[in-house]
């Protein structure tokens, strides 16, 4: 009997138009937060939860992802 080929946890997210994925170096995550987080970060540079974050391809500059699994906005902070 044969092994069923192995996936990538990547296999499941959806991709760009140049096929990259959230996890590529050429796609950057673009975290958006609520108003008061943008206070805390941008005037007072205290580190703020998200409260989602979109992935932008670098190469053909699509939005092509979004998150908003706590577990993973943590790693964001």
């Amino acid at each position: 009997m044969s092994e069923p080929p192995e996936t990538s946890e990547d296999d499941d997210l959806p991709y760009c138009a140049c096929g990259h994925t959230r996890h590529h170096l050429m796609v950057s995550p673009e975290p958006e937060y609520t108003a008061w987080g943008t206070f805390w970060v941008t005037l007072m540079g205290v580190s703020a939860a998200p409260i989602c974050i979109r992935f932008r391809c670098r190469v053909c500059k699509s939005l092509f992802d979004l998150t908003n699994d706590p577990d993973e906005l943590r790693t964001f902070l």
